[in-house]
């Protein structure tokens, strides 16, 4: 087999070179929704986090929202700077919590409106392929 037609092979049949198509796909979909309030996707993803206060401490996003922990510590730094979340001492002096501000409340408010319609949009583009991803523990 040739180098093309493995290529080819891998491009057409591949899981993870779909998905992560897909999943730029998606995350400009609500990148381009939530544009107008001055968040991102990546940003909301951990504002609604904290909001569920089953995840308080970067630690915490990394290890259940899987995710870099540099990626997070970056997106912490823009969002308290922003002023939507605010850093809470702990009783262990290495790390701290992370709770929502005020504004950061009235954010996840205001972009609620924004997502519901990327939901649909996203529904719309998935079509029946998105109750696949009912099954994938978020939280």
């Amino acid at each position: 087999m040739s180098v093309k037609s493995e290529a080819e092979n891998i491009s057409h049949h591949c899981f993870a070179v779909r998905l992560r198509k897909l999943n730029r796909m998606v995350s400009r979909l609500y990148d381009d929704s939530f544009r107008p309030y001055g968040i991102t996707i990546a940003q909301f993803n951990l504002l609604v986090a904290v909001g569920t206060e089953r995840v308080t401490s970067p630690s915490q996003m990394v290890q259940v929202l899987s995710l870099e922990k540099s990626t997070v510590s970056r997106n912490i730094e823009k969002m308290i700077q922003k002023g939507w979340l605010k850093r809470e001492s702990c009783t262990d002096k290495r790390s701290h919590l992370l709770r929502l501000t005020e504004k950061g409340s009235q954010l996840l408010s205001d972009v609620t409106p924004a997502w519901k319609n990327a939901q649909k949009e996203a529904n719309k583009a998935l079509g029946d392929a998105s109750s696949i991803l009912t099954n994938v523990p978020l939280l």
